[in-house]
């Protein structure tokens, strides 16, 4: 997405609040081995499928899974990265 115009990147930590529903959020969670640490490679693609107030809802198919709060995510996965992406209406 980093090389096309119809995204643009969101900073997870600060600027969540810009991600919408549809948008995507990626996480480096692990490197080749397993290990959770962060290698520079998104293991892991979300989609924003909800807001409750300020937090985002994010589904995935591991585990089916629908409507995990972000918090919760980051929660579990403290050494992860996260970068979002918010998907523009028009290219």
């Amino acid at each position: 997405m980093s090389r096309t115009s119809r995204a643009h990147p969101v900073s997870v930590a600060r600027r969540s609040y810009l991600l919408e529903i549809g948008d995507v959020v990626q996480m480096d969670n692990k490197d080749r081995h397993g290990n959770k640490v962060p290698d520079g490679v998104w293991d892991h693609t979300m989609i924003v499928t909800g807001k409750k107030g300020s937090e985002l809802l994010m589904s995935y198919h591991s585990k089916n899974t629908r409507n995990d709060p972000l918090s919760s995510i980051r929660a579990r996965n403290p050494n992860a990265r996260f970068i979002g992406w918010h998907i523009h209406d028009n290219y």
